[in-house]
């Protein structure tokens, strides 16, 4: 299994940043890539968890992205891995549910996946997430169809 670890955003990642999102296992499930200028600003972001991963080289192996709000709710905005069933997006999951409730001191941690994104949302349920409700139609691809949205939920008592 490989070993990986992270680190927060740094100016020169935001060409990956920005390809990640048109990796093709990612495109149809996140939204449109940002800029390099919208990458840029969201570094350093107070109450933002932004970090890259790194695979035992040190290369980047994926992405995370968490917000804080309300002082204790975190929304688990994205997580991308390079190569799928890498470990890294279960890493990535991790990493993103142990700031959430470590560093933040969060209560509570949620996510939407779509619906049709059956290997995400196996993992995230083998990480102890509750599938909460569905919202009909509650994502708009790229081609204008809609999908299903899954909403999923963490709270801080049930982390494994």
């Amino acid at each position: 299994m490989a070993q990986f670890s992270q680190r927060p955003f740094q100016p020169d990642d935001a060409p990956f940043i920005i390809a990640a999102h048109l990796f093709p296992h990612a495109a149809g499930y996140v939204s449109a890539p940002p800029t390099e200028e919208m990458v840029l600003k969201s570094i350093g972001a107070p109450g933002d968890g932004r970090r890259i991963i790194l695979d035992e080289r040190g290369e980047r192996a994926g992405l995370w992205t968490a917000s804080l709000h309300e002082g204790w709710l975190v929304e688990l905005r994205l997580i991308i891995a390079a190569v799928p069933r890498s470990g890294a997006g279960r890493f990535g999951i991790q990493s993103a549910v142990a700031w959430a409730f470590r560093e933040m001191r969060a209560h509570r941690i949620w996510l939407e996946v779509t619906a049709g994104n059956l290997a995400a949302r196996s993992l995230y349920e083998s990480e102890g997430f509750t599938h909460e409700g569905t919202y009909r139609d509650g994502f708009r691809h790229a081609d204008g169809t809609f999908e299903d949205l899954a909403h999923y939920g963490l709270l801080e008592n049930e982390v494994r």
